[in-house]
């Protein structure tokens, strides 16, 4: 069965679905996989055994994960990826102290206040207006009735272990829509996570799945199926009367990928008679928003509280996974949709050489932006350019092309710096240039460091002295590759003066050291809230100037959804 053919079964059979979620589901939230959290765990026992700086291993680091890795290898502890691993490592860290397990779940899955993604909210709107009713799942975040509470301002019954049989009832009283946490939640008493707690369920939240299981088909997402009790519980549902009259669908990026307790339920239900397919979807968020711009009579206030400019967002990344297989890797690269297409030529000018120009406006401060080719051409008010050039007679339009920008040095150069000026209008920021390259470097005395507040969290210091003075900073490039125009933002620390870097060369390593993946990508989210702004969701436009004026203000037009990177099919 295709993608398409799913949504289609879907909507003609709404609200007869229900829907099982996994870790998958709240992946692009940001929240911590169940590899991730191994990991992690994998990394508090080696610290702690060893004596070691918890500070200093980073997982991301495959140096780092192949030493603890080892370690655990050389204690027989279970191999790497093995299905005993989540429980094993819990009770390593945490013994049977669930109280312990609640708090670094706490820890992990909530504190870092991590908000819905779009198909946590499409799902919410579409247990709001009856178009599903309820929602399994192995997870025990809050992500769900954080996201059906934003979206309809109303509360989203869910049950877990403590007091189960109130799902039994939920479901006989037809009490929809609501949740089942099937392994707890942690800002309960109970959880699921030990190896003797994954051998069976809970007797009434498994009663609760298989009576639903005879009156709904199921979606299943994002989750692998990796619990032996939850496979068991399925294969139960299958045994019972008439088990998934709409039918099974497991959903999967890779059907190669899928584990053979996975293949075995959906063979044992095709032999039964029940419609049950192995389907791959890109991700939980592509099949949410495929299947809400199928679903009809969309009321318009849940649509804007989705955020339906975020879906053309998530398009802009689902669409690589046409040519790039999963998962995708971010990159420092922000996609240029517009250039400047005009600026102004001064005909009159007497400077020769593009030198004598620069030097002038090196010597007079000005803001507007020059380049000489066989005119001069520039941006500015009226004011700044006649600073350098005092008296003017003959101003004409210049069209400027991205072939020219491209072939141009002396063009591509007046652009990029054209982008700096505008990139650091009325924000705390520095540009500089260092021979070719323009950064942009934080102004840690400035009286608005407020606006540098997100950067700081991550950095801690944003400037100070030692030795020699630093700052946060970023390099920017204007960069063209496949056929498009790119800003790229290298976060760096600089050095005044600058030639005394090497000098601290060890300061500048230990700032730096920790910046892999985590940090990094949240780096880029910072300088980009920064340059671009927090709330903004679509394309923005930089300018160098206050004014309005297409020909002496140059207007980029620049996406703040960084490229990704893949593998190739």
């Amino acid at each position: 069965m295709e993608l398409t053919d799913l949504i289609q079964h879907i909507t003609l059979n709404e609200p007869h679905f229900m829907w099982f979620l996994g870790a998958g589901a709240p992946r692009s939230a940001g929240l911590p996989t169940a590899y991730n959290i191994i990991w992690d765990l994998k990394r508090r026992y080696y610290a702690l055994h060893e004596n070691v700086d918890i500070s200093e291993l980073d997982i991301t680091n495959e140096f780092v994960r192949k030493k603890i890795q080892l370690y655990m290898d050389n204690r027989a502890f279970p191999k790497e990826d093995a299905a005993e691993e989540y429980s094993f490592y819990f009770e390593k860290n945490f013994g049977t102290n669930y109280d312990e397990q609640r708090q670094y779940l706490k820890r992990q899955l909530i504190d870092h206040q991590y908000q819905p993604n779009i198909g946590y909210r499409i799902l919410s709107a579409l247990l709001k207006i009856n178009k599903t009713k309820l929602v399994f799942t192995t997870n025990f975040d809050n992500m769900l009735e954080t996201a059906y509470s934003n979206i309809t301002s109303s509360h989203l019954n869910c049950y877990n272990l403590e007091g189960s049989e109130a799902a039994v009832n939920a479901l006989t009283d037809s009490s929809f829509p609501f949740c089942v946490k099937l392994h707890g939640d942690f800002q309960y008493k109970s959880i699921k996570n030990l190896e003797k707690d994954l051998k069976n369920n809970d007797e009434e939240l498994e009663k609760c799945f298989i009576s639903a299981a005879t009156r709904f088909g199921v979606i299943v997402t994002g989750y692998s199926g990796r619990d032996e009790n939850v496979m068991m519980m399925f294969n139960k549902a299958l045994d019972g009367v008439n088990p998934f009259p709409r039918g099974l669908f497991w959903t999967t990026s890779s059907k190669n990928n899928c584990l053979l307790s996975v293949k075995q339920l959906i063979e044992k239900a095709q032999a039964k008679g029940v419609q049950a397919e192995i389907v791959e979807v890109n991700t939980f968020d592509d099949l949410l928003i495929r299947l809400w711009k199928q679903t009809e009579d969309k009321p318009k206030e849940l649509t804007d509280k989705i955020q339906i400019k975020q879906l053309q967002e998530q398009e802009q990344v689902i669409n690589l996974s046409k040519e790039y297989n999963f998962p995708l890797i971010r990159l420092n690269s922000f996609p240029i949709i517009k250039l400047p297409s005009t600026c102004l030529k001064i005909c009159n000018s007497k400077f020769k050489t593009f030198q004598e120009l620069q030097i002038k406006a090196k010597t007079v401060k000005t803001s507007a932006i020059f380049t000489k080719t066989a005119s001069v051409l520039a941006w500015g008010d009226e004011n700044n350019i006649k600073k350098v050039i005092p008296e003017i007679s003959e101003v004409k339009v210049e069209n400027l092309s991205e072939d020219l920008i491209r072939s141009s040095t002396l063009l591509n150069n007046f652009v990029y710096r054209a982008l700096a000026y505008g990139l650091s209008k009325n924000l705390p920021l520095i540009i500089r240039q260092r021979k070719n390259n323009f950064y942009l470097i934080v102004d840690y005395k400035s009286k608005e460091i407020a606006k540098l507040s997100e950067l700081k969290k991550i950095t801690k210091e944003l400037g100070g002295f030692n030795k020699y003075s630093w700052s946060e900073c970023i390099e920017i490039k204007l960069d063209y590759r496949n056929d498009q125009f790119w800003l790229v933002i290298t976060p760096d620390i600089w050095v005044e003066p600058y030639d005394k870097r090497t000098e601290m060369t060890d300061f500048i390593i230990n700032r730096k050291k920790r910046r892999y993946n985590p940090m990094y990508n949240q780096l880029l989210d910072a300088w980009k809230n920064l340059l671009f702004g927090k709330d903004i969701k679509s394309s923005v436009k930089i300018r160098p100037y206050d004014f309005d004026d297409d020909i002496a203000n140059p207007c980029f037009i620049i996406s703040p959804i960084t490229a990704f990177s893949g593998r190739l099919k």
